[in-house]
């Protein structure tokens, strides 16, 4: 934009003018920003200061006489604190009671505390529990600085890599039987942080590599390193299976079929080959009907309201139907499922529901050798029924004749207000059973 005014020069000036106007303004907007930025570096850099004080913290507890280092880890898991303890006079305390309730910490801790030798400090995020002696007063801190353990969490990490030494990326690392794990980066580095102190199971694995189970133990704040080599295997696409009476890659086949292998079939213990298909094979439905000796129902392709729904089961090339009970599980080398009906058109209108292919185990070359496999089982019922003695039968029965309003007499306990039990009832072959008193000769023959 440009002003003309009529004055000779006055034209430039004022744009002279606006342009130091702004520049003003600029420097201005400059300097507050840089202040701001000061004041917000100066907040985040400021010193951490006083930790959070106990009295402020809550904490839920609930202990039915458990051990006093159980009550420790739930407010660990509840709060920012970590303890430090000495081992030995913690374990003394195992039965520890303490009503379900919102606590503040400080309180929780005086009750948690209150009928012991110990006592606790404030350190920071620590909180210090160490045995109040007056004799050991002196050595306070000595004994804290040598014997008291502080329970941080570990930290596990590492690389993996395949047999040529290159990073295997998005390996998967867990820990088993815990929420924990991660995945491999770029590099094959791995890191799994805040791993409680205590030994686990250590397993990776990749698509196209051989699993690796590693047992391993963290100590209290230990940066534990391990590092990896995976094997090339374990790939489902070179598996062999049988399909009519050939066998083929199973990258070759692109119908439905499933395979049990001959260590899955080893490790069930069962009797049939419907029980080893269950819950192994998808889209393949089991139903055990639970019966002594009956064998469990097997539906490959649905469930249909004519004619007879079962598999067509063919072993080592030969067709058989109700295959299910007739082969000794010990004997099978593999299983596969043909669902698909392109592959089971060898078999016609026979393999419309589905084709169980069955491949028994052969000799191999080696030296002999001899397996034994046993199952046992007992069986102990929940609660036994409450029986009746022979009075307390008499008595309900007496009972169910007043109360019918029968008169209270019987061949067995007499007539009266009440029923007499007799010393012997004898059966006899005819004319029912005999009431004999004890010392009558036809109870004892010896008389």
């Amino acid at each position: 934009m440009e002003f003309l005014f009529p004055a000779k020069g006055m034209t430039c000036s004022f744009l002279y003018t606006c342009r130091i106007h702004y520049k003003a303004w600029i420097m201005r907007l400059t300097c507050l920003l840089l202040a701001i930025g000061c004041t917000g570096l100066q907040l985040l850099m400021a010193h951490p200061g006083h930790s959070q004080d106990l009295t402020e913290v809550r904490v839920t507890l609930e202990l039915k006489n458990e051990p006093l280092k159980m009550a420790f880890a739930r407010i660990e898991r509840q709060t920012d604190f970590r303890f430090a303890y000495n081992r030995g006079q913690i374990d003394r305390y195992k039965s520890i009671t303490l009503a379900r309730a919102s606590y503040p910490l400080q309180k929780a801790l005086e009750l948690l505390l209150a009928n012991t030798r110990l006592s606790f400090k404030q350190v920071s995020n620590k909180i210090i529990v160490f045995q109040a002696d007056d004799t050991a007063a002196n050595h306070a801190n000595s004994e804290l600085a040598a014997a008291l353990v502080v329970m941080a969490d570990g930290t596990i990490k590492g690389k993996i890599t395949n047999d040529k030494g290159e990073p295997v990326v998005g390996a998967s690392v867990l820990l088993v039987g815990v929420d924990k794990g991660t995945a491999a980066g770029l590099g094959g580095e791995f890191a799994i942080v805040g791993v409680k102190p205590g030994k686990y199971k250590l397993q990776v694995s990749a698509i196209g590599f051989q699993n690796i189970v590693r047992d391993i133990t963290v100590a209290d704040g230990q940066a534990l390193e391990l590092n990896f080599q995976l094997k090339a295997g374990g790939n489902a696409m070179d598996e062999v299976v049988v399909t009519g009476y050939s066998r083929q890659s199973k990258r070759d086949v692109t119908g439905a079929v499933s395979t049990i292998s001959a260590d899955v079939v080893n490790q069930s213990p069962v009797t049939d080959v419907g029980s080893i298909l269950q819950g192994r094979v998808a889209g393949v439905s089991v139903d055990n009907q639970g019966g002594p000796g009956a064998t469990a129902v097997v539906r490959i392709r649905g469930f249909g309201t004519n004619g007879n729904n079962d598999p067509l089961y063919v072993v080592d090339g030969v067709q058989m139907r109700g295959g299910n009970n007739l082969i000794n599980p010990n004997d099978i080398e593999s299983i596969t499922i043909l669902k698909d009906p392109s592959i089971t058109s060898l078999y016609g209108a026979e393999g419309g529901n589905g084709v169980i292919v069955i491949t028994t185990k052969t000799g191999k070359i080696g030296t002999p050798k001899l397996e034994y496999t046993s199952y046992a089982s007992w069986e102990k019922p929940i609660k036994y029924p409450g029986m009746l003695n022979p009075q307390q039968y008499a008595d309900a029965y007496w009972g169910y004749l007043k109360n019918s309003g029968l008169a209270q007499s019987s061949p067995w306990y007499g007539s009266g207000a009440s029923p007499v039990l007799p010393d012997y009832i004898i059966a006899r072959q005819s004319g029912g059973q005999l009431i004999v008193p004890a010392g009558d000769p036809a109870a004892d023959p010896s008389l």
